[in-house]
């Protein structure tokens, strides 16, 4: 749950803003791919844990929402975090985005790594003790956030 609430902490719109083309469905389409991918190539028994879901991309874009979407991992002694980010951070290179590695702080820290660029605001992975995350949050696009919630 702690790095649901970082990727979230680190999922705003913030930036230069960038000219997007994009309807929401295909920004909901990409984000739903990249983090499907990145699930299967970790391998493993993965779950949606939530979304896809719409939201406001922030006070200052209220015209503009992007698409949260978040798989988790049960925990498993046979899989070791550091093969995992490896891993991701080759697929998401090959996709274009940046990539940084991550560790909590205390006595016993877990280990992830973000990406963010292209058609990804962030994407992250955490390793937790009860099991991996993967979160991830479209770019911004223009949409009415009332009107795509009620097609859901």
């Amino acid at each position: 749950m702690i790095g649901i609430i970082a990727i979230m902490t680190l999922s705003s719109c913030s930036g230069p803003p960038v000219e997007n083309t994009l309807k929401p469905s295909q920004e909901k389409k990409s984000i739903v791919d990249i983090v499907e991918r990145s699930a299967h190539a970790i391998g493993g028994d993965w779950q949606v844990y939530s979304g896809p879901a719409v939201e406001i991309c922030g006070e200052d874009a209220p015209d503009e929402v992007r698409y949260s979407y978040t798989m988790e991992r049960p925990a498993n002694a046979a899989v070791a975090p550091g093969s995992d980010i490896r891993k991701l951070k080759e697929l998401w290179r090959d996709e274009g985005l940046r990539t940084v590695d991550y560790q909590s702080g205390g006595s016993d820290p877990f280990l992830g790594v973000r990406g963010k660029g292209g058609r990804v605001t962030t994407i992250g992975f955490d390793a937790l003790p009860g099991g991996s995350t993967i979160t991830g949050t479209s770019t911004c696009a223009p949409g009415n956030l009332r009107e795509l919630r009620e097609q859901e």
